[in-house]
This record gives C-alpha cells, sequence and structure tokens, in this order.
C-alpha cells in the first residue's frame, strides 16, 4: 500500500494505518506542548506583575527622594527615562499642515521622501526638529512623555 491519502466511497477520507498513528502521535505531542507553553506563560505573567509593582515601587522612592536613578554595588543601577512620542497626524488637515511644513522648510523631495514615513522614523524626526529650536511642528500634537524604570545589571 502506498503512503498516499486514498479516496473511499463517497466523499470520506481513507487514511492508512501508519498516518493515522502519526497523526495520534502529532495531536499529542501539540497537546502536550501547548500544556507546556500555557504553564510557561502563566508563571511568566505572575513574574511579569511582579516586576511591574517593584518598578512602580522603585518609580516613587527614587521621585519621593528626588533622584533619577540609584546604584546598589553588586546589583545594578535604576533609572527613570523619559520617553517622548509622537501620535501621526490622523486628520487629512493635520496631514495637509504637516506636508506643507515640511515642504516649506526642506522642499519637494525631502517631502516625497517623508510621504509614507511610519510612526517610529516620524518620531525621530520629530525630535530632531524639536532639538534645533522648533516650538510646534503644524499638523502634529505635541509629544506625551512616558516615564519608565530601566534596570541595568552590574557586570
Amino acid at each position: 500500500m502506498s503512503n498516499e491519502v486514498m479516496w473511499g466511497m463517497g466523499d470520506e477520507l481513507a487514511t492508512p494505518g501508519d498516518k493515522l498513528d502519526l497523526l495520534d502521535k502529532a495531536m499529542k505531542d501539540l497537546a502536550e506542548a501547548r500544556s507546556l507553553r500555557d504553564e510557561a506563560e502563566a508563571k511568566y505573567n505572575i513574574a511579569a506583575a511582579a516586576v511591574t509593582v517593584i518598578e512602580d515601587t522603585l518609580m516613587g522612592l527614587l521621585k519621593s527622594s528626588n533622584r533619577e536613578s540609584f546604584k546598589t554595588p553588586g546589583v545594578g543601577s535604576v533609572s527613570i527615562t523619559h520617553r517622548q512620542n509622537f501620535t501621526t497626524p490622523k486628520s487629512g488637515d493635520e496631514k495637509v499642515a504637516l506636508f506643507n511644513y515640511i515642504k516649506e522648510k526642506y522642499g519637494e523631495e525631502t517631502l516625497r521622501s517623508m510621504i509614507s514615513i511610519n510612526s517610529m522614523t516620524l518620531g525621530s524626526w520629530a525630535k530632531e526638529e524639536i532639538s534645533t529650536g522648533v516650538l510646534t511642528i503644524p499638523g502634529l500634537a505635541q509629544p506625551t512623555v512616558t516615564e519608565k524604570i530601566t534596570f541595568r545589571r552590574e557586570k
């Protein structure tokens, strides 16, 4: 008998016994692998929640101590980092205002290169633009600033 799938009566699919055994084994392997994955995800979620609680505690302690960072010898250092996020223009008017600003300041070629810009690149460009002294960029809302705890282990 060949290892090919055979067609039985009507539309039913007949499969050789060795294929059925392989299907059974693969299904059991999948069930076991998914179970292991689900257990690992549950453990990860518990650990991630604990990390978030500790980071929030560190943030509060650093702020109440008027510190941006702290170092513990033999362990590492923590710092409060600030990240600016720009949202991409949503309305047509906002897009037109931004594109007109780019075209007037940098020219048609720069505008063409930025027409299909992604949000990460737009954010980098906007941060660079603001660093030159520009207070507002037409078509872009003011950035939101998020604070985050960063941890570096001591080597």
